[in-house]
């Protein structure tokens, strides 16, 4: 369960990325009187009834408009009631108050909440880059006159603007800004309305807060992007092209790796990589193998698995299957070259690199009917988890001879609708993680990477996508249980192999862990290690997730690896980064093989970087062998 392929479309939704991103004013500490809220589970819940499909209020602007009212009303009362702990929870209300004042064209009291939003972010390139077009905007509609005018306004506001910020800092958030404005295209966003939310929608009117703060969102973008678009594109690539001139940032993780030699002192360690699956005929020399079983068809060995020579696999229901990679139809296997292409382009413009397929990629994504963004939908989902496994599994054997890799497989859906994540789903889910640490234990595995991740929000959104519970109280509470119930089970199988080092990616939502609820990033057990991603010059990327469970950062921007067939490719993400402590750990046992879980755990965090003050702790390899070589 990941959200990979968001990132496939965040290169076109530019809705909820540019305007719609919400201010927060800071709650104050122990407010007097008011219910103090600590985990995400205890948000009071709201139903709205829709008396038209979501998609509609994107045109409708007196619809839009009531929705809007109604919900700012509820947010005010919360924020009135609660002290909100988390800086998300409460951008969630703050909002809408702020979208209210920037309809109403209350423009001092939208600046006041922006402001204290801004205060408020602690990774230093979304703070300084907080409200770069929303602030603009309200320059250049306060000013008035003409349309030309107000455009000529919103240039220099954005220029201002960009002149303040300093290249070495924003770079990357700047260069993905524009990508997302090259993409712009409403079509994109009411065709995944439709396929979405509108589905929803038709089994059950009523809608959840978050819901009605992303189709103010959305409405709000298509409302005012479209004006300044080309003016905004205009003065970034000139900020771009001003500042660019020495390429990308600094790399400093080449100079702190370490290559293992092909010694035959070194022992063999296997490494679990517990993800979408991995195609094995690449990394020659680097698989584990179940001498007792061939591929045939049948249980060679009678452990209860066919054809496990490489690893085991669960189908989408948790069942026992067989193989390395989830299969794909012929017409899949197809497409998959035009898929790879799609990736490497998406991620290409994230990037601000003109190759031939981020011009294609720009040219798909802009022009794109709304009849055709359902199956973009899927077969984006689809590849992205079809190559993920690879990727990761490519990051952590590198530079390691004595690497044995060992697959989990499991197949996640990639559907425009999830299944429910129902107690039944959790029950199957639990008992594959126990046959798979069982199967782990019995086969050796030393450490096991899991750049994957389940959490108490997206249970709940399955649940409301498929109807279940239609009142929003209830079905946070049965969302709540589930959630408990995964957590307690998997907790239980970690347990049970202390001598494993699990090492979880802290996930992509830019999100804390804790307060949200997040497994297995959130798992406190000594043997269990969460890591964030940095980037090549080891500061905090504006996806990752954060919170007091995060152990250690590593580099998740750009990150090269194999895809399926052996197609080099760089991706992003805290899927990216939690291999490279999978592969740091491997090391260690592969040169030490007497040590515990916990001492080479120990052992990378003393061979970190001392923490900052926003708890980043980036590890380094080279350091960590020095201590341990000095051990």
């Amino acid at each position: 369960m990941r959200t990979f392929r968001n990132r496939l479309l965040g290169a076109a939704a530019m809705a909820v990325v540019a305007f719609a991103i919400a201010g927060a004013t800071p709650a104050p500490a122990h407010a007097q009187g008011k219910t103090v809220i600590e985990s995400a589970a205890d948000l009071p819940r709201f139903a709205y009834r829709l008396d038209q499909k979501p998609s509609a209020y994107l045109a409708d602007e007196a619809a839009a408009k009531a929705l809007l009212d109604r919900a700012a009303k509820d947010a005010a009362a919360v924020l009135e009631k609660y002290e909100i702990k988390d800086r998300q929870g409460r951008d969630l209300y703050r909002g809408l108050l702020r979208d209210q004042a920037i309809v109403e064209k209350r423009w001092d009291d939208a600046l006041k909440i922006m402001d204290a939003m801004a205060a408020e972010i602690e990774k230093p390139s979304d703070k300084l880059t907080a409200g770069l077009l929303s602030r603009p905007y309200i320059a250049a509609e306060r000013a008035g006159g003409d349309a030309a005018a107000k455009k000529a306004a919103f240039r220099k506001a954005l220029e201002d603007r960009l002149k303040t910020l300093p290249w070495e800092v924003v770079q990357d958030s700047v260069k993905a800004t524009k990508g997302q404005l090259e993409t712009f295209n409403p079509e994109l966003i009411k065709g995944a309305f439709e396929a979405q939310l509108d589905k929803i929608h038709a089994g059950n009117p009523e809608m959840g807060f978050d819901v009605v703060r992303g189709i103010i969102g959305a409405r709000m973008t298509l409302a005012m992007l479209p004006p300044y678009r080309e003016e905004a594109l205009a003065a970034i690539t000139a900020y771009i092209a001003a500042n660019d001139t020495s390429g990308t940032k600094a790399n400093i993780w080449a100079a702190r790796d370490v290559t293992l030699p092909n010694d035959p002192r070194l022992s063999p360690v296997v490494v679990a990589v517990w993800d979408s699956g991995v195609d094995t005929s690449l990394f020659d020399g680097q698989w584990w193998a179940n001498a007792k079983e061939t591929a045939n068809g049948k249980d060679d060995d009678g452990n209860g698995f066919v054809d496990d020579v490489h690893g085991i696999a669960f189908d989408l229901k948790y069942q026992r299957t067989a193989g390395g990679l989830n299969p794909l139809t012929d017409a899949q296997k197809a497409r998959t070259p035009q898929m790879l292409a799609t990736t490497k382009g998406a991620l290409d413009l994230q990037a601000n690199l003109d190759t031939p397929e981020a011009q294609a990629f720009r040219a798909k994504l802009s022009s794109m009917k709304r009849e055709e963004v359902p199956a973009f939908i899927e077969e984006a989902g689809l590849y992205s988890n079809y190559i993920h496994g690879t990727h990761v599994a490519g990051i952590a054997a590198k530079g390691n001879p004595a690497a044995r890799l060992l697959h989990i497989r499991n197949h996640w859906p990639t559907g425009i609708l999830p299944p429910a994540i129902d107690e039944t789903y959790a029950a199957a889910m639990v008992k594959a993680a126990e046959e798979s640490v069982a199967y782990m234990k019995a086969n050796g595995v030393r450490v096991v990477n899991m750049s994957w991740r389940i959490t108490r929000p997206m249970i709940e959104g399955t649940l409301a996508a498929n109807n279940i519970e239609t009142d929003p109280k209830a079905r946070a509470a049965r969302a709540d249980k589930i959630f408990g119930q995964i957590r307690d089970g998997l907790t239980a199988a970690f347990k049970t192999a202390p001598e494993i080092l699990f090492v979880a990616g802290a996930g992509n939502e830019d999100q804390d862990i804790n307060f949200a609820g997040s497994v297995p990033a959130g798992i406190d057990l000594p043997n269990v290690v969460t890591v964030g991603a940095v980037d090549q010059a080891g500061e905090e990327t504006g996806f990752t997730s954060v919170g007091a469970s995060v152990d250690l950062h590593a580099n998740g921007f750009q990150v090269d690896s194999l895809v399926p067939g052996g197609t080099p490719l760089k991706l992003s993400g805290t899927s990216m980064a939690a291999p490279q402590v999978t592969n740091l750990a491997a090391k260690l046992f592969a040169a030490a093989p007497a040590l515990t879980a916990e001492q080479a755990l120990e052992l990378i965090r003393k061979g970190a970087d001392p923490r900052t003050p926003r708890g980043v702790s980036l590890i380094n390899p080279k350091k960590t062998f020095q201590l341990a070589s000095g051990q």
